[in-house]
């Protein structure tokens, strides 16, 4: 069986940050994504407090599909700007909108 990948404190500081700003941009609850991610609360809330030291990339993936971005979106230095519905570039949102480059 594999083991999940050991992340140095500079990954988990840059994932643990990136998900709290999606969460945030979201408007979601930490327990949300959990839920939607299918992950437990409490290992949702060490990820993004940066006390997980270990991750399995399926489940960053997971996290990443929640607030509808890929997962080199997710590790990129500056997120997409998403498009609403009337063309304006705005912040992320679950659901809605379209990526623009």
């Amino acid at each position: 069986m594999q083991k999940p990948y050991n992340c140095g404190v500079n990954t988990i500081s840059f994932i643990a940050a990136r998900l709290r700003e999606l969460r945030k941009r979201n408007g979601l609850t930490q327990e949300r994504v959990a839920e939607l991610a299918k992950i437990g609360y409490k290992y949702y809330q060490l990820l993004e407090s940066g006390r997980k030291r270990h991750i399995w990339v399926d489940t960053v993936e997971r996290l990443a599909a929640v607030h509808e971005v890929a997962l080199h979106e997710f590790f990129a230095p500056e997120m997409l700007a998403v498009a609403g519905p009337d063309g304006e570039r705005g912040k992320p949102a679950v659901g809605r909108g379209r990526r623009v480059l």
